[in-house]
């Protein structure tokens, strides 16, 4: 059992830090390959190790990651959000 969709990918975007992980379930829609982070493939510590190497290594890389990471919601934007929805007719 793996966790699809840990709280800790929330928790680094909202400081606006890239997540390596896994390019499986939850975790890779969440995490978008070279843009907000970087997939490595499931059970491939090798492959873990080197895509490390690279986000260490690779200049520029963290703040192109970093720039990418869409800002989160905060509660005046989710509450007009749910305002204009439950506001607007059903379709």
């Amino acid at each position: 059992w793996y966790e699809n969709s840990p709280i800790v990918i929330q928790e680094a975007f909202a400081s606006r830090t890239p997540v390596i992980c896994s390019g499986i379930g939850g975790m890779a829609e969440k995490v978008e390959d070279g843009v907000t982070g970087l997939h490595v493939r499931h059970g491939d510590a090798r492959d873990l190790a080197d895509t490390m190497v690279k986000a260490a290594t690779t200049v520029g890389l963290r703040e192109r990651l970093s720039e990418a990471i869409p800002a989160m919601p905060d509660m005046s934007r989710s509450v007009g959000s749910h305002l204009e929805l439950y506001g607007s007719p059903a379709e």
